[in-house]
C-alpha cells in the first residue's frame, strides 16, 4: 500500500512517486546513504519501478515518501513492511539519502508519524526497526519514538565479507 499524508512539523508522510525514483536510484548509489543498509548494489531505474508497483499492490507494506513541510523538497522515504496482521507486528526502516537532511531531527519525527499511524490507525501492536549501527541523529533512547512502551533496540554490527 501507499501511505497516507501524514503531517508533522517540519515533515511530511506521503505516498511516493514515480517520479520520485530518479531521487531514490541516486540514493541507492551513494555508499556514504547505504553504508548502514543491507542493499549492497544500487537497483536499476526499471528496479525501483518494479518496486513501486510491487509496494502499490502491497497488502503487507506501506511506504511513504519524507518530504519537507516547507519546500516540498524529497529527502527520504520509510515504511512498514512484512506486516502481520493476525499477530499484529510489522517491520519498519527509514532512509534520509539526502545528506543536508541528516542531523536535523527530521528522521526522529518521521518515526514518530509512521508509528503512531502503525499503532492507532492500523492497530499493530509492535512494530520492529533492525538497527544494523546507529547514524548520526539516529534516535537512540527507548521512548523517543513518542509511543510510551516503544524502545529502539541496540544496534547490530554489521559484518562485511
Amino acid at each position: 500500500m501507499l501511505g497516507p499524508i501524514l503531517d508533522g512539523p517540519h515533515v511530511r508522510l506521503g505516498p511516493p512517486q514515480p517520479e520520485h525514483l530518479p531521487t531514490f536510484t541516486r540514493w541507492f548509489a551513494d555508499i556514504g546513504v547505504t553504508q548502514y543498509l543491507l542493499l549492497r548494489h544500487p537497483p536499476s531505474l526499471k528496479q525501483e519501478e518494479d518496486w513501486l508497483e510491487k509496494m502499490a499492490a502491497s497488502e503487507h507494506d506501506v511506504v511513504w515518501a519524507i518530504t519537507l513541510r516547507d519546500t516540498g523538497a524529497l529527502i527520504g522515504t520509510t515504511g512498514l513492511h512484512n506486516i502481520a496482521w493476525r499477530h499484529r507486528h510489522a517491520w519498519s526502516g527509514i532512509m534520509l539519502g539526502e545528506r543536508a537532511a541528516w542531523g536535523h531531527g527530521y528522521a526522529t519525527e518521521a518515526i514518530r508519524l509512521r508509528t503512531r499511524y502503525a499503532f492507532l490507525e492500523l492497530g499493530l501492536e509492535k512494530d520492529s526497526h533492525l538497527r544494523v549501527q546507529r547514524q548520526r541523529g539516529q534516535p537512540s533512547r527507548a521512548g523517543e519514538s513518542g509511543i510510551p512502551g516503544v524502545r529502539t533496540p541496540p544496534a547490530q554490527p554489521l559484518h562485511r565479507r
